[in-house]
């Protein structure tokens, strides 16, 4: 049992949801909620702290529309970097 729940750890650790937060912003429809189901959705899921959360909130609205739905994955990690995310 002690090498689960280490394993789980590692998994854990390791998993990085980098790319699914990309392929959220990708999602037009996902960002299309209100800023409190975005801000709770990164919090809660994502575990940003929330000052970030609000920051990428309204950083993706300030983007230029024809920019949120041309940007790839690689221009949405430059965005979520530029925000603060790690």
């Amino acid at each position: 049992m002690k090498h689960i729940k280490l394993f789980e750890a590692f998994v854990n650790e390791a998993y990085d949801k980098t790319d699914e937060l990309v392929d959220l912003l990708s999602d037009a429809t996902a960002m299309n909620m209100v800023k409190n189901e975005i801000k709770d959705l990164l919090v809660d899921y994502y575990k940003l702290d929330a000052k970030l959360a609000r920051k990428i909130f309204n950083a993706y609205w300030k983007l230029d529309a024809k920019d949120r739905f041309n940007f790839e994955a690689d221009d949405w990690k430059a965005f979520l970097k530029k925000q603060g995310l790690k």
